[in-house]
């Protein structure tokens, strides 16, 4: 039969009650060895609790664990389900995301998952202590496209992303021609080499080969050490706000947030 904790504790209760037997009959016996197997029972009921006490720290701890990483997959169950939901005999232009669970066009999660999701990843990476990055994907020159241009060049750039990200990764649209992803345990160096395969894989397609497309990338902690300032420094990175760097340079740029600014 093995042995559980209640096993353990009864030992460890049953070894201190020995060592108060040994301590009161060593005095009145005058007996060395009674003092000495006295004080050893002593040291083995010490080491006994003290494990015990870790263990049953380190069991609340996996157990808390595993309960907040299982809050912070509701979301992503939700949408998954919904993808299951999707009936295969309909064209996909013609589904029903699952209640706006995904972009219709692009096929990404829709942009009300961004926010949530992504405060959920960043405290998930410091709770790992492990590196988070986000990366805002624009296709450069849609501001004069027709309705129909975009959505082909969103619906190229949504299969580029899916095709080209590790299962891990999270991506959603953002507006009308961004698109956002959040790259588990990943470090600057490891996004920009993400984002270029996602640049050369959208070249390599037919609807991708005149497309071009920035990116602003910035990572936890180096960068900002909560959700909305990674966004907001992804977002100046790749020319949101006044301090854009991609744009700055050029089209068809990747930029990552300057190391020098750290958030307050």
């Amino acid at each position: 039969m093995p042995t559980t904790p209640r096993d353990i504790t009864a030992f460890g209760g049953a070894a201190a009650l020995v060592v108060v037997l040994f301590g009161i009959a060593a005095p009145a016996t005058g007996s060395t060895a009674l003092g000495v197997v006295a004080g050893s029972l002593g040291a083995v009921s010490v080491v006994v609790a003290t494990r015990l006490a870790l263990s049953r720290s380190r069991v609340r701890r996996e157990r808390d664990d595993a309960l907040s990483e299982l809050r912070e997959l509701g979301v992503e169950v939700e949408a998954l389900n919904a993808l299951l939901a999707r009936p295969r005999q309909q064209p996909e232009d013609a589904v029903d995301l699952g209640r706006g669970a995904f972009d219709r066009v692009s096929g990404l999660l829709s942009e009300r998952f961004l926010a949530v999701t992504l405060q959920q990843r960043v405290a998930a990476a410091r709770r790992r202590i492990e590196p988070l990055t986000l990366a805002i994907f624009e296709i450069d020159g849609l501001e004069q496209s027709t309705p129909d241009e975009v959505d082909r060049a969103m619906a190229a750039l949504g299969e580029t992303v899916l095709s080209s990200l590790r299962e891990c990764d999270i991506a959603c649209r953002l507006g009308s021609a961004l698109v956002v992803s959040i790259l588990e345990a990943t470090s600057e160096h490891g996004a920009v080499v993400a984002t270029e395969r996602v640049r050369g894989a959208l070249r390599r397609r037919p609807a991708g080969e005149t497309l071009r497309l920035s990116t602003g990338i910035a990572c936890y902690p180096s960068h900002a050490l909560d959700a909305p300032e990674l966004l907001a420094r992804a977002g100046r990175a790749l020319g949101l706000g006044a301090l854009g760097l991609a744009r700055s340079t050029g089209l068809d740029w990747v930029a990552t947030a300057p190391e020098d600014v750290h958030p307050e």
